[in-house]
């Protein structure tokens, strides 16, 4: 499964929201009908359309992770995870997912 472009799924939900019915806008532009209801949900919390995860690591993060790899450079990639998630329960991320962030952080 391909995603599409944002601006289709922009013209969906604007023609959504102008009155047409899901099953014609799904006709209309050929998309399922299911991804026209995730999208108009996405669209009704404000949320960006754009295609993709949003990524579990923005700069402030980034930023975080570096002061802790300095504070601790001695620490296990386990121990970083461990910490990370102790600080943010909310948001949990994968040993995998810290260690691409620390590849990434040079």
């Amino acid at each position: 499964m391909r995603a599409c472009a944002l601006d289709p799924r922009e013209r969906v939900i604007a023609a959504v929201q102008q009155g047409m019915s899901h099953r014609a806008a799904a006709a209309t532009f050929a998309v399922r009908l299911s991804s026209i209801k995730r999208w108009t949900g996405t669209a009704r919390t404000g949320a960006t359309l754009a295609p993709g995860r949003s990524p579990r690591f923005d700069q402030h993060d980034r930023d975080v992770l570096r002061a802790r790899l300095d504070a601790a450079p001695d620490a296990t990639r386990d121990a970083h995870a461990a910490w990370r998630n102790r600080q943010h329960p909310d948001r949990p991320v994968a040993r995998a997912t810290l260690d691409r962030a620390i590849t990434r952080l040079g």
